[in-house]
C-alpha cells in the first residue's frame, strides 16, 4: 500500500495517477486504502511512466520475479490480487 501512496505522490495525485495510468481515480483510491491490488496492465504502465523509478514487480506481485519484456511476452498474468 505504501508504494501506491509513494507512486500517486509521483505522478501529481490520485486523479493525474488515474489518467496517466489509464484507470478511473476510484480504482487509484482504492490502491492506496488496500481495497484491492494493481492490475498488471496499470503496474507496467506505471513502470513506464516513472522510467524504472517503480517497478512493476514491487507494484503487483504477480509480476515479481518479470521484466517488462517478460510481460509483454505474455508470460505476465491479467490481474495482481495485492501489492508487495
Amino acid at each position: 500500500m505504501k508504494q501506491y501512496q509513494l507512486l500517486v505522490k509521483h505522478l501529481g495525485g490520485q486523479l493525474a495517477a488515474a489518467k496517466q495510468l489509464e484507470v478511473s481515480q476510484a480504482t487509484v483510491s482504492g490502491w492506496v486504502r488496500g481495497k484491492h491490488g494493481m492490475s498488471a496492465a496499470a503496474a507496467i504502465k506505471a513502470e513506464r511512466l516513472t522510467f524504472g523509478a517503480f517497478k512493476a514487480g514491487q507494484l503487483c506481485s504477480d509480476l515479481a520475479g518479470l521484466t517488462i519484456t517478460h510481460a509483454l511476452q505474455g508470460k505476465a498474468p491479467q490481474a495482481c490480487k495485492t501489492a508487495v
